[in-house]
């Protein structure tokens, strides 16, 4: 990150605000109405064209961060909020989050794992499995998710502060833990 990119993720105020919505439509995002980047949210991404899209009324609170690569793909709906320290890892992968629905601090969504089916040869020279995460509308992600490629979240569902979500969550349903299971169904 250079020193203009750093001015612009750490400028305070509705200056800030404004610089860091600027930034993320230079980069290629498509930014709605209402729209609060706060204090440290930021975009990386060394594409220049990314496919982001935001629709209206969402807040991304401090340092929260999306990293996207050049085939990645995020779709924001309209009033969705991330809480502070929440990290979007989309490099070939896509993100969708519905609407109304509220991710917490210290979450990290990745559309991605590495590749480890020799184990002669080193992780990294494997590749990655590249996938998807969807999140239904009126969601509510505990403090401190995890939640890995390959995943859709109902509609009204909740995940419990700290869980590792590895499969699909059905609509309507409470899951928690490391893996997340179901705790309560609607």
């Amino acid at each position: 990150m250079n020193i203009i990119e750093t001015f612009i993720r750490y400028c305070p105020n509705r200056i800030g605000i404004k610089l860091r919505k600027a930034y993320f439509k230079y980069k290629g995002a498509e930014i709605g109405d209402h729209c609060r980047l706060f204090l440290g949210s930021f975009l990386f991404s060394k594409a220049r064209k990314v496919k982001v899209t935001i629709c209206d009324d969402f807040h991304m609170a401090q340092n929260s961060r999306i990293h996207i690569g050049e085939a990645g793909s995020l779709l924001i709906k309209d009033h969705v909020k991330i809480s502070s320290d929440v990290e979007l890892l989309i490099y070939d992968g896509r993100i969708e989050i519905g609407e109304n629905t509220r991710i917490s601090c210290g979450c990290n969504l990745m559309p991605h794992n590495y590749v480890f089916n020799d184990l002669s040869l080193v992780i990294g020279s494997q590749g990655l499995d590249c996938g998807t995460i969807i999140i239904g509308n009126n969601v509510w992600i505990g403090a401190g998710c995890i939640i890995l490629n390959n995943v859709t979240i109902g509609d009204n569902s909740i995940i419990g502060a700290g869980s590792v979500v590895t499969k699909d969550v059905p609509p309507s349903s409470v899951y928690a833990g490391n893996p997340a299971k179901s705790i309560r169904k609607g």
